[in-house]
């Protein structure tokens, strides 16, 4: 199995272009941690449900969407550089920058679409974004077109950086496939934020602990994520997933490293 991740990140394998910070012109610093779009800091499977099961990345959007008004809520925290900083708290207001997503799933005849508020940063300047996942035959493999920043509100340089208010709205395709139970491969490509070839392998180590790559298409990232549990307390996992009508409540706490040395955390409620 280690073998298959390693393949995976190596396909994934752009090389990296180097940044000399998170902020300036076409960089996109808010966007560089969570992307608030689905499988941000926490798994979706193909069929749109929360699960460890599902595929996961951090900065980089994955080929599944949320279904049946299934709900995730997250918070993270970017810092700027490798130390665990928290919203709210940091005596330098640019050691870190915090961020907010809040999305639903909706089933359709023509496919499932996620809808997603994102405030992206610590002054509370939120962005829409969505996710329209093809309805395919083959299970296991998804295929979406997404929008970051659909209505232009957000920047892509940093709060009071020339050229900030550049090319904001990101649109991009992206597929993901099911290497088996758990583990996951997905390659996109975009333009503006996600300029270029993006991808993420997702694979769990443990039912409740998963490893994660990507390539954003400006740096490396890598995370960790584990799944506390359920919402309520003896609710069983892989019955909801058996049975549409089911579902339950999950709670990821996620660590991940952004440009390989910046942390970023997240934690993420799902229903």
């Amino acid at each position: 199995m280690r073998s298959v991740v390693a393949v995976g990140l190596v396909c994934l394998g752009v090389a990296s272009v180097s940044a000399q910070g998170l902020s300036g012109k076409g960089q996109y610093p808010q966007y560089r941690g969570a992307s608030g779009l689905p499988g941000s800091f926490f798994g979706l499977t193909y069929e749109g449900k929360p699960s460890m099961d599902g595929a996961m990345a951090i900065a980089t959007p994955i080929g599944f969407s949320l279904s049946n008004y299934h709900l995730a809520f997250g918070a993270s925290n970017l810092s700027k550089d490798s130390q665990i900083r928290w919203i709210g708290i940091n005596e330098d207001g640019e050691a870190a920058n915090g961020t907010g997503q809040i999305m639903m799933g909706f089933s359709t005849g023509f496919g499932n679409i996620t809808v997603s508020d994102m405030i992206h940063s610590n002054l509370g300047d939120n962005v829409i974004n969505l996710l329209w996942q093809a309805p395919l035959k083959k299970e296991g493999l998804g295929v979406a077109l997404g929008v970051q920043d659909l209505l232009e509100r957000g920047g892509s340089a940093g709060v009071n950086q020339p050229g900030d208010h550049d090319n904001r709205r990101t649109v991009f395709a992206v597929a993901t496939y099911r290497v088996q139970k758990g583990t996951h491969v997905s390659l996109g490509y975009g333009n503006n934020r996600f300029e270029g070839v993006f991808g993420n392998v997702s694979h769990n180590i443990t039912p409740r602990l998963k490893v994660l790559g990507e390539y954003d298409t400006f740096n490396w990232n890598y995370g960790i994520s584990w799944n506390v549990g359920p919402l309520l307390p003896g609710d069983n996992e892989y019955e909801v997933l058996e049975k549409p009508e089911r579902r339950r409540g999950d709670i990821f706490v996620s660590l991940g490293i952004v440009r390989e040395k910046k942390i970023n955390w997240g934690i993420t409620v799902t229903y």
